[in-house]
């Protein structure tokens, strides 16, 4: 039905760890049940439960539908520069 994959990563500037999401699936045919947001949901619970004080996920702007997703959950948008390096 669906999956969620993240990350803690240890912050150097700051004290503690923020939590990453690589990853956040759903089969079409569950799409828009709200299978999503409770992963999202759960996973911001255990965030908490950690200490962990911040959660960040990245969505490509032409990918409209994950930016809704993200910005109905509550999430602010901030613009940032992603850099590839090709192997």
């Amino acid at each position: 039905m669906g999956g969620i994959t993240a990350y803690e990563l240890m912050s150097y500037d700051k004290a503690g760890s923020v939590m990453y999401v690589y990853d956040l699936a759903v089969q079409n045919i569950h799409q828009r049940s709200g299978i999503g947001s409770r992963l999202v949901s759960e996973l911001l619970v255990d965030c908490r439960q950690k200490g962990i004080k911040e959660l960040f996920v990245q969505a490509e702007e032409a990918d409209a539908h994950a930016v809704q997703f993200y910005q109905k959950l509550g999430g602010e948008s901030f613009k940032t520069r992603q850099f590839h390096f090709n192997l």
